[in-house]
């Protein structure tokens, strides 16, 4: 097999990429951080070198409402 015979993996010309925050009632531990964000953020990053950064969107978001919200709050 020669060089020439390995193909490069096609890109998206654009990219969204998102990163859900843990659920607001819990204690936040320094996991989350790598679970939640740093294989995104790699992700994103590697995107951007590749295909231009003006191209890829990295956001995140939280969903933090309900009774389990207040009441660790109320705590």
């Amino acid at each position: 097999m020669s060089v020439n015979d390995l193909s490069r993996p096609a890109f998206p010309k654009r990219a969204l990429i998102t990163g859900g925050m843990p659920y607001g009632e819990k204690e936040l531990y320094f996991h989350h951080i790598g679970g939640y964000f740093l294989h995104a953020d790699i992700f994103a990053r590697f995107l951007r070198d590749r295909i231009g950064a003006e191209n890829v969107l990295f956001v995140s978001g939280a969903d933090c409402y309900g009774a389990g919200v207040v009441l660790g709050y109320e705590k």
